[in-house]
């Protein structure tokens, strides 16, 4: 089974996250929004300024391979230049070199009649959306990212939470960051904290 490691990690609001991520749900929160969205984008690959993340003892930031088993939707999303929203994700699907259609992917999120909308004119509710539903339809990753997961007004709550416990059930390691103490315990935690830009267990904050 995968595991995310975190060596020493630190990032701009992020001053110290260290630890391992195993296979299950794992719910952080916290009351800084940019400590919360460097742990997110860290987890999922962005290089940290100091120390390091691996996945199974690859360095995550710097081995394509091991960078392309991480679904994610952080903070701030961009999708890839195309004349329209459906070229675009079909380019994402093409990357991460998984089956489906882009049709057949915002359909399953209620986002099917969106497919001829430009990209770059998406607002940033809706691109949150278009990115949540691209992390949360990647059925091989095991590793699952998502900051804010219950932060649009576009996706049902209830078809999130049944995305995540399908990753869950197939042994993803699941990061859940978010700064809604409501929408945590909706997932069953807070299960740690990121308190003065250092990450803890949620029993020691």
């Amino acid at each position: 089974m995968s595991r995310v490691e975190l060596l020493a990690v630190s990032d701009g609001a992020l001053r110290l996250a260290a630890g391992t991520f195993e296979p299950a749900c794992t719910v952080v929160t916290g009351d800084d929004a940019s400590a919360l969205a460097r742990l997110a984008a860290v987890t999922s690959g962005v290089a940290p300024a100091r120390g390091a993340v691996f996945l199974d003892g690859r360095p995550l930031a710097t081995f394509p391979p091991a960078r392309r088993r991480v679904a994610s939707a952080l903070a701030r999303e961009t999708l890839p230049s195309a004349p329209d929203l459906e070229r675009a994700v079909t380019r994402v699907l093409a990357a991460r070199g998984t089956r489906g259609s882009a049709t057949d992917v915002l359909e399953q999120f209620g986002l099917g009649t969106w497919g001829h909308k430009q990209p770059e004119a998406l607002d940033r509710d809706e691109l949150r959306s278009v990115a949540l539903a691209l992390a949360l339809s990647h059925e091989a990753a095991d590793v699952l990212v998502l900051y804010e997961p219950l932060s649009t007004s576009m996706l049902e709550p209830a078809l999130v939470r049944e995305r995540v416990t399908a990753a869950v059930g197939r042994d993803a390691v699941v990061l859940l960051v978010t700064s809604s103490l409501a929408g945590a315990q909706s997932f069953g935690g807070p299960h740690a904290s990121v308190v003065n830009g250092v990450l803890t267990p949620a029993s020691a904050a």
